[in-house]
């Protein structure tokens, strides 16, 4: 990272036996998928530029990391931790895959984007889809407007959950399989691990679009608790990132 080698990071994460075998598969994959991001160590300041609107984002709580769409690029904080990078990678993937007019994720992703435009017009995820995806990777409260919304059979947050998994499970060469249907089910590792990279974790005790997606019962909360549980500890660590252990990265993310 110090170096600027994103790809050599992802690698190193691959390679390391704490961390779970979905997370180091998922890591080793997306080394070659967006290995040309541009990735720093910089300290992130209380306030950041908002691309295309000519105002200036506040940020409300400390950010260990921040993925910048015009510039390819990550930052991330000295007390970054495995979630951060995996949350700034995935939004980078998805950005990439954005750029691709035929791709099917894309297809979905526009008419997602146009589906909850109809019911939320005046939010700032609406104006288009890169805004739409940098919402929901970055805005709790836009998450959770997100899960309210039903399209089809499933909430809006669960329908972006499963394209965002479509798009990680073609990268690792998995075949497809929804994370969230009309049935309540318990999310296995894999599952769990994608659900946790989407959490901003902007907001202590905000109930999260996360959270809402499987949560209509107390069955639900129960069942994504415990699977939260499995994942959490490996993405967390308690160590800060040093020169020596760089193999932890952040547990707070905003995009721009």
């Amino acid at each position: 990272i110090k170096n600027g080698d994103l790809k050599g990071a992802l690698l190193a994460i691959s390679e390391d036996t704490s961390m779970s075998k979905d997370i180091r598969t998922l890591a080793l994959n997306m080394a070659d998928y967006v290995g040309d991001t541009k990735v720093s160590f910089k300290k992130i300041p209380d306030s950041f530029p908002v691309v295309g609107l000519g105002s200036i984002r506040n940020f409300t709580t400390t950010v260990h990391g921040l993925f910048i769409v015009d510039k390819n690029a990550i930052q991330l904080a000295d007390t970054a931790t495995v979630h951060t990078l995996l949350h700034e990678v995935t939004h980078a993937a998805t950005i990439k895959t954005l750029r691709k007019e035929g791709d099917p994720i894309t297809k979905r992703l526009k008419r997602l984007h146009k589906l909850v435009k109809k019911q939320l017009p005046s939010e700032y995820g609406s104006k288009n889809v890169d805004e739409f995806v940098a919402e929901i990777f970055t805005n709790s409260t836009f998450q959770s407007k997100v899960s309210e919304l039903k399209v089809e059979d499933i909430t809006a947050f669960q329908k972006f959950a499963n394209i965002i998994n479509n798009l990680l499970e073609r990268i690792t060469g998995k075949r497809f399989t929804p994370i969230f249907t009309n049935k309540i089910n318990a999310l296995n590792e894999s599952q769990s691990l994608i659900v946790e990279i989407l959490a901003p974790h902007a907001v202590p005790n905000q109930k999260s679009g996360v959270m809402l997606a499987h949560t209509s019962d107390k069955k639900g909360a129960s069942l994504l608790a415990s699977a939260m549980d499995k994942i959490q500890s490996k993405l967390s660590g308690d160590r800060p990132i040093n020169s020596t252990d760089r193999s932890q990265f952040g547990d707070k993310a905003v995009d721009t």
